[in-house]
């Protein structure tokens, strides 16, 4: 292999792994605390962080936007009152009508007096702004630029021109022509603040949408006039939150993680109480049964508490019947307790159509006061007995439950998803349509073939926990494999009903047998002490390699370094959970990843001490150190795998650690450390080995 083709090599290799350590690098050292702790928040922590921005931001935008308009000082009041006395030129007769009864009181009061004294001119700035904040400056010609139906700006005209309160819901432009008339002064906008420079997207494309050129610097005037309505704002500068904080999940899946150890937590062991299922039963439970019930739970787990955020959970059977849960940086023990334990109910109910049409009229006659009750409304006779009205829900584009409507379902349970025993998701051969396809135990298809034969043609919901999730048709009646299939489901629908019906019910009861709390103090003294640790262990290993080797060990140190480079980005890559067994395989490698340039250095001082030129004695000692150098890797690579693979928790992350610091340190003291000396030799021109105290020649 060429020296060039080597180098090459090694350049891709460095690239690569500084493609996938940026993530570790941009997560630890450019982000701040704040940022890193909304990265784990929930789904519903991030739609309350995200909206609440948006409200901030808006407000503070429009404390900008009318900045330029607030008046604090009037150059020539006794003019401005005079006119406003008067109400003979449309605007300032459209001004009089908008003073309160205090500014009214002041234009009298100036009228008696025929001077402003300061407290007069005070008030009156008061009163100005006030009319100014209320946003009563209608420009017309800013609601044209939308192209609003003419109901639109018939009603904006109609509040602009009235002393009606603007809805909220609109924006209105202050119109700077009149303002500028009127106080006469000239505005200049306030450039749009950098924190809020995302929205330089949506005035680019509102001018390109009215074939005008936009200003060419951003500015708060431009962003307002990007929406008409608030709750557009709203949305644009929400979405912009949310993006962010999933583009912070996103970084964080590639980034290396702390463990429980460091980072403080709870660690919880559950234990499934099969007794209890086969009470249930009626019957025993088999073997086969139990592993499918424990992968079940596995799975329903992990789904549950993905809903928290949290740091790389680590939920791991042991044994039989026992799960351990590791959940770094969980601050809510009940809360993580409760989630555990929950039935998680999933059941089968028939739609009752009838009640569902007249619960909806009631609610629209409601105004928007409705309230789920259903004592209540079977008191007024809305809904029949042995009815009950429940939440029709969706998921938001936070993964929240989001509620859509109301429908009302036999109370009585037609079928309890205990008896599922799958759910995928499949392609309908004919239209081409996603559909999702169950299959029930023996007795459950029998009860699901009568529940559908008693109703065919009526609507079959399926409620989790309470909530109904999804609504299908039934066509024909069905036995142990059921397809739900609808008009106008989408790919992602289907895969989440499959969820739903996979992971909704708990197949086993679970019991919690022990739980610890790892305090965050403990996590932060356990990461000081491993960094120190690692940084003595470098500083002593390069010193020693220095003195020892001179030149020779500046060529193993910056093979060192690169090693712990590789390392770190093949541990990011592989979204690894540092825990303190992990930072000792760190400290152990410090010293494995300088063997192989100890071994190669002695070989070539032999090769050089009986008479070779350097660049012979380089080629051949690492020729002779190769095979040595090999055997005593590979052996310790198979004990670090097959401790990796028998291995648990934070032994396996030891083991893990250890091999790849292996690899690493075979390719920069094979690769790298060859390609130094050979740099130094052809380059350089080097004609004597710095390789010691003893090397003389």
């Amino acid at each position: 292999m060429s020296k060039r083709f080597r180098f090459v090599i090694i350049l891709v290799l460095l690239g690569v792994a500084a493609f996938f350590l940026y993530p570790t690098f941009k997560w630890y050292v450019q982000l701040d605390e704040t940022k890193r702790e909304l990265s784990s928040s929930s789904n519903a922590q991030v739609k309350v962080y995200a909206q609440n921005r948006a409200r901030e931001a808006i407000d503070e935008l429009r404390e900008l936007l009318l900045k330029p308009y607030t008046v604090s000082n009037l150059k020539n009041p006794e003019m401005l009152l005079t006119k406003l006395k008067k109400g003979e030129e449309p605007l300032y007769a459209f001004l009089k009508e908008k003073l309160s009864d205090q500014g009214r009181a002041l234009v009298s009061g100036y009228e008696a007096e025929k001077k402003v004294t300061e407290g007069m001119k005070e008030d009156f700035v008061s009163e100005l702004n006030r009319i100014i904040r209320d946003g009563l400056f209608y420009d017309e010609e800013a609601f044209e630029d939308f192209e609003l139906t003419k109901r639109v700006r018939d009603k904006a005209e109609e509040y602009a021109s009235s002393e009606k309160e603007y809805p909220d819901g609109y924006f209105i432009i202050i119109n700077r022509s009149i303002f500028e008339e009127v106080f006469q002064r000239e505005i200049v906008d306030i450039p749009l603040p950098k924190e809020y420079g995302f929205l330089k997207k949506n005035i680019d494309l509102y001018y390109k949408s009215i074939k005008k050129s936009g200003p060419p610097v951003a500015t708060v005037t431009s962003a307002f006039k990007c929406f008409l309505r608030r709750a557009d704002m709203m949305t644009a500068i929400e979405d912009h939150y949310h993006n962010e904080i999933t583009a912070l999940k996103e970084t964080r899946r590639g980034t290396v993680q702390l463990g429980l150890d460091l980072m403080g937590g709870m660690k919880i062991t559950i234990r499934a109480n099969f007794e209890e299922m086969a009470k249930d039963r009626g019957e025993p439970i088999s073997t086969e049964q139990r592993e499918d019930a424990m992968k079940r739970v596995l799975e329903i787990l992990n789904n549950r508490i993905d809903q928290f955020g949290v740091t790389e959970p680590q939920i791991r059977r042991q044994g039989e019947e026992r799960i351990i849960i590791e959940l770094p940086g969980v601050a809510d023990p009940e809360r993580i307790r409760g989630v555990i334990r929950g039935k998680g109910r999933l059941n089968f109910h028939i739609v009752d159509k009838e009640a569902t049409d007249k619960l909806r009229e009631y609610i629209e006659k409601s105004g928007g006061n409705f309230r789920l009750d259903t004592e209540s409304l079977r008191a007024q006779g809305i809904i029949p007995a042995g009815t009950v009205a429940r939440e029709v829900v969706k998921k938001d584009k936070y993964g929240n439950d989001e509620t859509e409507g109301y429908a009302v379902i036999q109370e009585a349970i037609g079928l309890s998803g205990n008896y599922i025993e799958d759910a995928q998701v499949q392609r309908d051969p004919t239209m081409l349509r996603p559909i999702v396809t169950f299959n029930l135990s023996s007795e459950g298809g029998e009860r699901f073939y009568k529940l559908t034969s008693d109703n065919e043609k009526e609507t079959l919901a399926i409620l989790l926990d309470d909530k109904i999730k999804f609504q299908a048709t039934i066509e024909e009646p069905i036995r142990d494999r059921v397809q739900v299939r609808g008009q106008g489901i989408t790919v992602e629908e289907a895969q989440d009903l499959a969820l739903v019906l996979r992971t909704g019910a708990l197949p086993v009861p679970l019991e919690i047998i022990a739980q610890e709390a790892v305090g965050a103090s403990l996590g932060e003294d356990s990461i000081n002490q491993g960094l120190n640790a690692i940084l003595l262990g470098v500083i002593l290993v390069i010193g020693f390699m220095l003195v020892y080797y001179k030149g020779g060990g500046i060529v193993a140190d910056v093979a060192l370094c690169l090693n712990f480079f590789l390392m770190a980005a093949a541990l990011s890559v592989l979204n690894f959970t540092l825990t303190l067994p992990s930072i000792a395989g760190f400290i152990l490698t410090i010293g494995m990843s300088v063997d192989a340039n100890v071994i190669i250095f002695e070989r070539i001082k032999e090769e050089y001490k009986i008479g070779k030129s350097r660049k012979a004695a380089v080629s051949t000692g690492f020729s002779k150190a190769f095979l040595t150098i090999v055997d005593a890797n590979i052996t310790t690579f198979i004990a670090a795998v097959v401790l990796a693979y028998f291995g648990k928790g934070p032994i396996q992350g030891f083991a893990w650690v250890l091999a790849i610091g292996i690899v690493c340190s075979m390719i920069t003291a094979l690769f790298v450390a060859r390609l130094m000396f050979d740099f130094i030799t052809d380059v350089f021109k080097a004609k004597r080995l710095s390789l010691g105290w003893r090397v003389s020649k």
